[in-house]
């Protein structure tokens, strides 16, 4: 299991954004979102076998909302070997990082 940080971006609005693809094996996992904007944002965070667009079943986040200014952690998260972890922002301004636990 690999530790620390694994990926961040600064996300363009409207645009799946691969952070990280996660090492072989099981792997725990945290994503930090730092919304930077003074306006609310839209969320969408997915793991992907492959570096295709995400099916709906995929999404563990979807259009979630982001405060102005806010944080949103998600920690304790698990998946499978080789996983890229995507995310996607409605507004550009968005900060992801994830790092393995």
């Amino acid at each position: 299991m690999t530790t620390g940080l694994l990926g961040s971006a600064d996300l363009v609005a409207n645009t799946l954004t691969t952070i990280c693809t996660l090492p072989a094996g099981s792997q725990s996992f945290t994503v930090n979102v730092c919304n930077r904007n003074a306006t609310n944002v839209n969320i969408r965070i997915a793991p992907l076998a492959a570096a295709n667009p995400p099916v709906n079943a995929e999404y563990f986040v979807y259009d979630s909302g982001l405060q102005a200014n806010n944080v949103m952690q998600l920690s304790g998260l698990t998946s499978g070997s080789a996983k890229l972890v995507v995310v996607y922002s409605d507004t550009a301004n968005v900060s992801v990082n994830v790092y393995g636990v």
